[in-house]
């Protein structure tokens, strides 16, 4: 079929293309990319508001870590007991912590007064691993152990008290301490 000039076909040059039912139109790349990078923004975004939220919480709190010296007086009646009036080469410090502050430390007290000052320190001693002392004083190879629970009238976060006696010599005990926060 021939046209000649002025006169048109009544048949198009191409037929139409239909979309056949059931199937969709392949997404070009730059509709892909544009997907994915939608995609990798919002985990970045969720990954980064998690990261700040963490960042901004701890900070809220406080210093995480942080040792500062502080008196035996004062960190043993933190830890709800009282320092011997004999004490002597005292050393303590306050540690700051996720859960508040914890105290230890060290000092020198006559072995004689030992287990007296023990026996006198306020708290719970129901979990003791020792059962068989009414007074939670169990014995090791070079001094004696205790472990207070909960002690009274100490800071709220003072759960634990550790308090380990090394006996130094005939006269002379060391005594170290720590506090536990839960």
């Amino acid at each position: 079929m021939t046209e000649t000039p002025g006169t048109t076909s009544a048949l198009p040059a191409h037929p139409p293309t239909k979309a056949l039912p059931g199937r969709r139109r392949h997404a070009g790349a730059s509709e892909t990319w544009r997907v994915v990078g939608i995609a990798a923004g919002s985990i970045v975004f969720g990954v980064a508001a998690v990261l700040g939220f963490g960042a901004w919480l701890v900070n809220s709190m406080g210093p995480m870590e942080g040792v500062s010296p502080v008196g035996c007086a004062e960190a043993l009646s933190f830890a709800g007991g009282e320092l011997p009036e004999s004490a002597t080469d005292e050393d303590c410090e306050k540690k700051n912590t996720l859960m508040g502050p914890d105290m230890r430390g060290t000092f020198r007290m006559p072995r004689a007064d030992v287990h007296a000052w023990l026996a006198a320190y306020p708290g719970d001693r129901g979990r003791s691993i020792d059962k068989e002392t009414p007074d939670g004083i169990r014995a090791t190879l070079d001094g004696v152990v205790l472990d207070v629970d909960d002690p009274p009238d100490a800071h709220p976060n003072a759960d634990v008290v550790q308090l380990t006696v090394v006996y130094e010599g005939e006269r002379t005990a060391r005594v170290t301490f720590e506090t536990f926060n839960y």
